[in-house]
């Protein structure tokens, strides 16, 4: 039978190894963390103090380094260094977020689905074509008056 010191001793152990599995899951998180593609010259979002909570302070992207990228902030000409993306698990660190963080404006967002949109068209498109060149086989075509052997 174990004693009530016992009990707590055990209790206070079970929640250090869980609280060192916690950190190990978020170390590894961090090392497989590939933060999305930032451009130079790219106007993004900056956040003080991590907090998207805050009113975003527009920056541009003056240089990528590693895992974090280096932002001229627009108003003051400040330059933040080493600024990790928002959903980056590094920002779990007080350290990290106290520097602050970025994100892609809603413009640069909007763009990047109607490129997306625009390139899954253009593929069903060009499947489109292949299909009715693969089914035209040698036939002449009207406009041209040639067939596609003849070129």
């Amino acid at each position: 039978m174990q004693t009530i010191a016992d009990q707590v001793r055990n209790r206070r152990l079970e929640e250090e190894l869980s609280e060192q599995a916690r950190k190990l899951e978020l170390i590894n998180a961090i090392e497989k963390y590939v933060p999305p593609e930032a451009t130079l010259g790219l106007d993004v979002n900056f956040y003080e103090h991590g907090d998207p909570l805050r009113i975003p302070i527009p920056a541009k992207v003056v240089n990528i380094r590693g895992k974090g990228i280096d932002l001229s902030l627009f108003g003051s000409f400040q330059v933040r260094t080493a600024i990790r993306y928002i959903y980056d698990p590094a920002m779990q660190n007080p350290n990290i977020r106290q520097e602050g963080c970025w994100s892609f404006t809603d413009q640069h967002l909007v763009e990047q689905t109607w490129r997306e949109e625009m390139g899954r068209r253009v593929e069903e498109l060009s499947a489109k074509v292949e299909a009715l060149e693969k089914s035209a086989g040698g036939k002449k075509s009207s406009a041209t008056g040639s067939t596609k052997a003849e070129g």
